[in-house]
């Protein structure tokens, strides 16, 4: 059991931080707030970021390059940069991308 929570640079969410996790926790907040991208986060967190789960994700989000096609997504060079929307992948990034406690 996950006793905090910290995500960093994951879609929307450049840091958010739950310091104490109880048993039962409530997200709450306005319309495109970032929600669902805290529980999207704790999906891949506790799937092990497996790549069948970040293209079932990305599938349902209709993003980008990541249709299914085994061929398609392996030569892709970040197939799963829509995850990180507004970040900057070229050499010179310098931020991280972090879920967990």
């Amino acid at each position: 059991m996950l006793t905090s929570l910290e995500i960093k640079n994951f879609r929307m969410l450049e840091q958010f931080t739950v310091p104490k996790l109880g048993r039962v926790n409530l997200i709450v907040g306005r319309n495109n707030s970032g929600k669902s991208s805290v529980l999207e986060a704790l999906r891949i967190y506790a799937g092990n970021a497996q790549r069948e789960l970040l293209q079932r994700l990305a599938f349902a989000h209709n993003e980008r390059g990541l249709d299914g096609a085994a061929s398609e997504t392996l030569n892709e060079p970040r197939p799963f940069a829509a995850f990180f929307s507004g970040r900057d992948f070229g050499q010179e990034q310098t931020k991280t991308i972090a879920i967990g406690d």
